[in-house]
């Protein structure tokens, strides 16, 4: 079988396979729901009744325009229940800023620095231990990239004093 392709032997397009990938993520959304639901009935008293038509409208407001970040299971669960082609948009979008990250090595770079006082300049340094690692080791593929990521982990604890 081809790598990509389906238990068909034939490779999906990108939209049967973000379907795919979100229904593959279905436990995470149907568990992020019913923690709303369980919250509304001990915290907030309401019946199971209420606590559900509760979380139902909620869910028939969430925000799509959100950081990539910030977007819960909750809020793309919504977004598929009450437009599915939004939800679908969306999760395409949390996967195309999830591709640059990986890409420029912002998000690993921001795990990093330090919760509050973190600096820009921390932030560069990083980025370009990346860039020189990246020049130097030539990685061919997604694979060789991450060992490179993986690498660049060790001279940061000389940057930052050993401090995270």
């Amino acid at each position: 079988m081809a790598p990509g392709s389906g238990p068909d032997g034939v490779v999906p397009t990108p939209e049967a396979r973000a379907i795919q990938e979100l229904a593959a993520a279905r436990r995470e959304m149907v568990a992020a729901v019913t923690r709303q639901i369980r919250f509304s009935i001990e915290q907030l008293q309401l019946s199971p009744q209420e606590a559900a038509a509760r979380v139902r409208e909620w869910l028939a407001h969430a925000p799509a325009d959100q950081e990539a970040d910030q977007v819960t299971w909750f809020d793309l669960a919504g977004l598929i229940e009450h437009d599915p082609e939004r939800g679908q948009a969306a999760w395409q979008t949390l996967k195309d800023e999830a591709r640059q990250e990986l890409a420029t090595g912002f998000r690993a770079a921001r795990t990093l620095e330090p919760p509050v006082t973190g600096r820009p300049y921390e932030r560069a340094q990083v980025m370009v231990i990346v860039e020189a690692l990246r020049q130097a080791l030539e990685p061919r593929d997604v694979l060789e990239e991450l060992l490179v990521r993986s690498t660049w982990r060790l001279p940061m604890s000389s940057i930052s004093g050993g401090r995270r």
